[in-house]
């Protein structure tokens, strides 16, 4: 793990073990992951699992990365975190 991976870990300990909490199920077959995305439908090639609270790790959302961006955005601005755009 390299020193960015590590800060972003020590400070979002809640988002890291939702992740892996669901990728042991997913691999263990209790979680099933669709092939499609569930907010518009589209069939990329990476589906992701996006989480809306952090304390119930097995509630996921798969979408695309477009969906997941949007989601996570209307996440941030409901909870009033402000993002510094590079």
């Amino acid at each position: 793990m390299n020193e960015v991976a590590r800060k972003t870990y020590k400070k979002h300990k809640d988002m890291a073990a939702a992740r892996n909490s669901v990728r042991r199920h997913v691999s263990a077959g209790n979680i099933s992951k669709p092939s499609s995305c569930e907010i518009c439908g589209s069939s990329p090639k990476r589906i992701e699992g996006h989480h809306e609270d952090y304390s119930k790790p097995l509630e996921v959302v798969w979408c695309c990365k477009n969906c997941h961006r949007k989601l996570d955005r209307k996440r941030r601005e409901r909870l009033g975190i402000t993002v510094l755009k590079k």
